[in-house]
């Protein structure tokens, strides 16, 4: 959702300050024993690297050509910044998919190999998006520009599962989803590390979703890997019971007046965590009602300084995320 991710960066400066004081530097998981649970599945690994502003990102291969790609599973489709990329000699055609039309305008181009690691490549269709707004702010942190976004459809064919704690992206080549039939190696091995398995919904626009407890009030979150921090809506949380307070942010330093959150306890199931730093976001309009009927709002976004602290691992094709408790939690 590139309007939103615009809008997320008016307020990257201050949070970025939060998130690298609750994770940055990251927990290690499991050890020899996990790579070799994904290997033993089929992974082949891709490394990540986390930016200063906080996104996760790798470099892929077209052709002779090297690009910098952030990882955003929530993001319905693969895309490219046309502008960046035009060097490459992409074709960009009419293309009429529905699932591409609802995030970027109606064309694409097909990528006939796109490589992953140097013994995997992929054919997908990629989608144009304008990054230079995101490109700008990356640029004051001294980040890497981005090329483009790995979206969900690429993560969920590869069966993707994203490692925030050992920054690395595990995919299947093939794209099959290994079978349960022997045991689900990899959760019971995280399960012995002290993770909870967290199940998630995918709501009507292709985002992951759960319900949690925020403070004892029940709100439905997105799982945004490509926000930096935790985003809750002002107006439809106050409504439910969240606090709220007033204050100026000093990015800006023009005296416009922001809301902030301390959330003192999120619960989902048997996890549960404390003192997070929640952002405003004012898109009330989009989360007080459902786009289609039996369609769960949602009320904010879960960002990457709680996944980054807890050691998410993300499952992308079965839909589970796996965090582990803090220590002091």
């Amino acid at each position: 959702m590139p309007h939103s991710r615009h809008f997320l960066l008016l307020a990257l400066f201050v949070a970025i300050s939060f998130t690298s004081a609750r994770g940055s530097d990251p927990q290690t998981v499991a050890g020899d024993m996990l790579l070799k649970a994904f290997e033993s599945q089929g992974y082949v690994g891709l490394e990540l690297q986390r930016l200063k502003s906080g996104y996760l990102s790798t470099t892929v291969g077209i052709g002779e050509y090297q690009l910098h790609m952030m990882i955003e599973a929530s993001q319905a489709a693969t895309s490219l910044d046309r502008i960046r990329t035009q060097g490459i000699g992409l074709l960009w055609e009419a293309d009429g998919d529905p699932a591409r039309a609802a995030v970027r305008a109606a064309d694409s181009c097909l990528i006939a190999s796109m490589r992953l690691t140097p013994s995997t490549s992929i054919r997908v269709r990629a989608c144009p998006e304008d990054l230079s707004d995101i490109n700008k702010h990356l640029g004051e942190f001294g980040d890497p520009h981005l090329d483009g976004v790995i979206g969900g459809d690429l993560l969920r064919s590869r069966a993707a599962i994203i490692d925030f704690s050992r920054l690395r992206l595990y995919i299947q080549p093939t794209g099959a989803v290994p079978s349960l039939a022997k045991g689900d190696v990899v959760r019971n091995r995280l399960a012995l590390k002290g993770y909870d398995c967290i199940d998630l919904a995918r709501d009507h626009q292709g985002f992951l979703t759960r319900a949690v407890k925020v403070d004892s009030i029940d709100l439905t979150l997105r799982l945004y890997t490509g926000s930096p921090s935790t985003w809750l809506d002002v107006i439809g949380t106050k409504a439910k019971g969240i606090r709220w307070k007033s204050d100026v942010d000093p990015a800006v330093q023009r005296g416009e007046e922001y809301d902030s959150c301390r959330i003192e306890s999120l619960k989902i199931n048997s996890f549960a965590t404390s003192s997070i730093h929640a952002w405003p976001y004012y898109w009330s309009g989009d989360t007080t009602s459902a786009k289609k009927p039996g369609q769960a709002s949602f009320d904010g976004m879960l960002g990457n300084d709680l996944l980054v602290a807890h050691g998410a691992l993300i499952d992308v094709a079965r839909q589970r995320l796996f965090l582990r408790p803090l220590a002091e939690d």
